[in-house]
């Protein structure tokens, strides 16, 4: 699984606090999103007023409606090392990396041998986790407030053979993925084949963009010979 590096999951919090190139090009991304977002904000705008106005038989004024965004993102290196430390004291490995400084968390369990009850014991102390990880996230300010952003956590469930693969799959993987709405925090369950070097995503929302996993490229990985 250190394949998971080639899609830009780092293993340590030192990584990536000491890695300057790598925060400004997140850092760039994201403003780059917030642009687009305002963008997109003004054109709503520009189309819902003049509605509004036509409705009410009033006069709104744009102005009220214009809000400056930034990102208020300042990376908690001690804070990520210890969390993702105790998460290795329950899963085989764990990794992460930032999409317009969002934690995106990667944690692996072998799990061929595992029970049913185990499984789900794992993923409730992961949850937990991510839930936790919001102290870790970007916050954007928009006026006076300011919102947390999101946290993605994602348990590569991997089995060496395809029966019991599959069976997880029908099983239970669909009740090991919860997304709490409001918290902006999703925590999922992908099953990874490596008898047939295939990976099996959630159903459904949320949906994974490559730029936060490219499960393409991680497929690719899989197929690869020395895969590890």
């Amino acid at each position: 699984m250190a394949k998971l590096c080639e899609c830009g999951f780092l293993f340590s919090a030192k990584d990536f606090f000491e890695n300057e190139e790598l925060k400004q090009e997140d850092l760039k991304r994201t403003e780059g999103l917030l642009k687009k977002t305002e963008m997109w904000c003004k054109v709503a705008s520009k189309l819902v007023i003049p509605v509004i106005e036509t409705s009410l038989d009033t006069d709104i004024s744009l102005k009220r409606f214009r809000t400056s965004s930034k990102i208020d993102f300042d990376f908690n290196s001690q804070g990520v090392h210890q969390s993702l430390s105790e998460i290795r004291s329950y899963v085989d490995l764990v990794c992460f990396r930032y999409c317009y400084s969002q934690p995106v968390v990667i944690a692996v369990v072998e799990a061929d041998s595992l029970d049913n009850n185990y499984k789900k014991a794992i993923f409730e102390e992961f949850d937990q986790a991510m839930n936790s990880f919001r102290e870790f996230t970007s916050s954007m300010k928009v006026g006076f407030g300011s919102v947390k952003m999101s946290v993605t956590g994602i348990i590569l469930w991997t089995f060496f053979s395809t029966k019991p693969a599959q069976k997880f799959g029908i099983d239970i993987q669909n009740d090991l993925r919860r997304m709490h709405f409001w918290k902006k925090v999703n925590t999922l369950s992908w099953v990874v084949d490596l008898e047939q070097r295939e990976i099996k995503k959630h159903e459904g929302l949320p949906l994974i963009v490559n730029s936060v996993f490219d499960v393409d490229r991680f497929k690719q990985c899989l197929l690869c010979k020395d895969s590890n």
